[in-house]
Formats: structure tokens, sequence, C-alpha cells
């Protein structure tokens, strides 16, 4: 123990007179928070005897200064996602409660900013949750792998044993705990990267059991939980670990192992149809080097902010304009210009691609992928369709199916059509067709740089429904009995 000053002298002296208060410092320690709940549980544990005014009022004490020396807890406030009410008091560690801890011998945690608390909350929530259904628990557990040369890094381990009939057997349960807040584009390779880690560490036989802990505002959370499932599908292999989620306040309504049977949620439970998939990567290179890229940070931050602002829109005009914004940044990313390298070596516009089958598949827009399968599914079935016929279904689903999905009717300004190849006109190509603005030049041909960008989208729906998982091509569907 190493004092350096008269205040630490004082409040160490304080503290060796009041067990209570230093029970409130140490519950602080392992996720750098504590909080009322987490106190209490802990007194009860181990047999002290108080009451609630006298813990609240103890932690209160903490945070005020007193004449002899600093505050030695800071009190944050936190919320619950989903839950109504007013915020939770928690409380972390000042600087000069950390070098009293320090003093007294306890190693305690770096100061943290505020998005490092607040998943040091979900920790602490979780912790507590855990500790109250009688589970052993491990915070910030580190579990080497491959002889030392990697480990995971697990945030809450809580483990449940159970003796057997067979004297000195025993069948132990854990459970990973992984506290996520909101996931941007931007960041979404950290997720790649932990389930890689997860996937390499899977051992034969025991098939770890993940649990990622969701505090993410409603508005946020299904962009969160699909760039978590777009992460998962990057695993070209059967997953060597289970892998399910749950939302912070579904956790805390039962006790730990029946909320998660109740609210816990697979990331990904079409496994069967990820497994086909991954049969016919080998067939096919495009779909495999789409499910692996992994775009530029840049391009990540332009297409979040085109999204949100689509999302925020709220008059006809604005969301016109949004949505126009969204098509050119799908669009733009990959330089199709005739100038570029993507078309003249006719190379994959990959980084359009994984923009665009990153907006169908976000949790908002699961209705309308789920239809376009549907309905390009059944068109590909369809063999015999006369050209009239092929015109029409493919004019519903662009109007009736996708943009109908973003508010748009027929009949306006914005004019879209399906073309059939003449040929005796060859400008006449399989297509849509897309007007919406005019040249500002008289007589001009050219198209605006919107309508382009729109035409591609709707144009990639058909044209790379294999590589978007849309549709399979003809010479892919399944034997007799099988779905296309």
């Amino acid at each position: 123990m190493t004092i350096t000053n008269d205040k630490e002298m004082h409040a160490i002296a304080f503290l060796e007179k009041k067990p209570l208060h230093m029970l409130a410092l140490e519950s602080s320690l392992p996720c750098n928070l504590t909080s009322y709940p987490h106190l209490l549980l802990l007194c009860e544990k181990r047999g002290l005897s108080t009451n609630h005014n006298t813990l609240r009022n103890t932690l209160k004490s903490l945070t005020k200064p007193t004449n002899a020396f600093d505050p030695l807890l800071r009190e944050i406030l936190m919320r619950i996602q989903g839950r109504s009410g007013s915020a939770t008091s928690v409380y972390t560690l000042t600087d000069f409660g950390r070098s009293v801890m320090n003093c007294k011998g306890f190693r305690t945690p770096e100061a943290q900013d505020v998005a490092s608390l607040a998943h040091r909350y979900i920790q602490l929530e979780v912790y507590t949750h855990a500790f109250k259904s009688d589970a052993e628990i491990e915070v910030e557990k580190v579990i080497p792998y491959e002889n030392g040369h990697r480990n995971i890094r697990v945030d809450v381990l809580a483990a449940f044993t159970k003796d057997l009939d067979l004297p000195g057997y025993f069948e132990k349960e854990e459970y990973f705990f992984e506290a996520e807040q909101e996931l941007l584009p931007s960041n979404a390779k950290r997720a790649v990267e932990k389930i890689r880690n997860w996937q390499d560490y899977g051992l034969p036989g025991e098939y770890p059991d993940i649990v990622i802990v969701f505090n993410v505002p409603k508005k946020k959370l299904e962009r969160t939980i699909s760039l978590w499932r777009m992460a998962f599908q990057t695993l070209n292999e059967e997953p060597t670990f289970q892998i399910r989620y749950i939302l912070l306040s579904n956790l805390l309504e039962l006790p730990l192992r029946d909320a998660l049977r109740e609210y816990g949620v697979h990331l990904l439970p079409e496994m069967k149809e990820q497994k086909e998939e991954r049969e016919e990567w080998q067939l096919s290179p495009f779909v495999r080097q789409l499910r692996v890229y992994q775009p530029s940070e840049d391009t990540l931050e332009t297409f979040e902010i085109a999204l949100d602002d689509w999302r925020v829109a709220r008059s006809p005009a604005q969301r016109l304009e949004s949505f126009f914004a969204l098509m050119r940044c799908i669009h733009q990313a990959s330089d199709l210009r005739e100038s570029s390298e993507t078309f003249q070596y006719n190379l994959l516009p990959v980084e359009s691609l994984w923009l665009l089958h990153q907006y169908l598949t976000l949790l908002e827009n699961k209705s309308l992928y789920e239809e376009l399968r549907m309905a390009i599914h059944w068109m590909q079935s369809r063999s015999n369709l006369g050209v009239t016929m092929l015109k029409e279904v493919s004019s519903q689903i662009l109007w009736d199916v996708f943009l109908a999905h973003h508010g748009f009717a027929r009949g306006g300004r914005l004019q879209v059509h399906y073309e059939i190849a003449d040929h005796l006109d060859p400008k006449k190509t399989f297509g849509a067709k897309v007007t919406y603005h005019t040249s500002n030049i008289t007589g001009s041909q050219l198209q605006h740089p919107s309508d382009i960008a729109l035409e591609w989208v709707l144009n990639a729906l058909f044209t790379y429904s294999d590589v978007l998982d849309l549709g399979r091509l003809p010479w892919k569907k399944k034997s007799k009995g099988g779905d296309v």
C-alpha cells in the first residue's frame, strides 16, 4: 500500500471504519460500474443485514466530497432500451476513487468514455442477472486456444453446474454473453472478425453457446441485427458455435435460462437454406466474391448517410429525393462509366451489388426481400412465358413489389417501363427504362444520373438475381420435386 497524499490517507481511514462503503467500491471493479440492485445482491449473498435506504444513501454519499477527501464515485444515468420510465443510476470510480483503491491493493480499470461505459452497463446488468440466477460468473474472461497463440474474450461467461447421479460427475452449461450496442456499416468489419474468431475457437463436441445482448434504440435495432446477420453469412462453412441474440429488456424479465428460451432468437434461423447456398458457392465465384467482399470505410459512411436521410424523410418530395440519392449511392459505388475498368474489362460491379444486397436484406426490408425472391423465383420457373407476359410480369415486380415498398405508385411523373428486345430496333434491349428527370440541354438524349442509377438498380434485380440470392439461373434448378 503506497499512500501519496493526505486525502488518500483520510479516505482509507474512513473506509476501514465503513465496510458497507468499502463493499460499494469493490462492487464497481468487475464491470467498472455498480448499481443499487447489484450492491443489494452482493449484500444478500454475503449475508450482510441492511436496508434499501441505507444502500442508496451509501452510494449517494460516495459521490459527494467531504471535508477530508474528494468523491470516490461518480453517478451516471443509463437507460434500458425498450423500457419506459426514468433512467437508472449507476456508479463508476472517480480518478480519486481509483487511486484510493489502488492504495488498498485492488487493480482498478482505466477511466472510460461514454460509449465504453454504456457497453459496461450491459455487462453489469447481465452479470447481476446471472448472479441472481445462481450462475458462476466471470467478466472479461480470456480463453486461449491454438496453444495460447490466439484467444477469445468473453464479456460475461455464465456457467451452471448440475451434479449427476454418479459421484464426482457433473454437467456444465456455459453461456458466452457479448454486450453489444449499435453497429454501424462503417464498423461492420468488427462483427465479421469476431464471428471468424468464434468459428476458429469452436472445438468438436463443445459447440459454444454465444448470446449477443443488445441494448439499442428501436429505430437502430433492425439495422444492427441485419449487419450481424450479414457478418454471420460470411462463414462459408458449417458454424462451430451456436449464436442467438436477445434484447437486454427481455433478458431481465425472467430468470436467465428461462429468458433465453423464451426470448432468444437465432441469429440466422434459415440454416438449411444457407447450407444449400454454400454448396453452390463452388459453382458460383461471383456469389463467393460478393459474400466475402469488404467495402471501404468511405463507401460505408456515404451509404449510411444516404440510408439515414431516406429513413427520416417525411414529405413526398423529401422521400423521392432521398430515394434517388440512395439509388445513386448504390450505383456510384462501382464506377460503371464506359471509361472505367469495371466496364472495359467486364468486371463484376461488386461494390454496388454488395450495397444493394445489404440494403435488400435489412430487417426493415424483410417483406420486400421475401416478396422479390418469391416473384423472381416464380418468373424464372415459367419457361413458357411469352414476351407480352414476360413484360407484364417484370413490370409488376418492379412496380407492385420494389417501388410500391418505397411508397411509389404508377401514373405519375416517374415512368418505369420494362422493354423487350426488338430485332427491328437495335436500341431496344431487355430491361427496365426509367424517366423522371429531364435534361437541361434542349434535345439532349443523355439521361440524368438519378434515372441511370435507379434503372441500374432495377435491372440488377433480374440481371444479378443469382448473386443477390433473389433467384437461380435456369440450369441451377433443382431436380424434380425441388424448389426453383
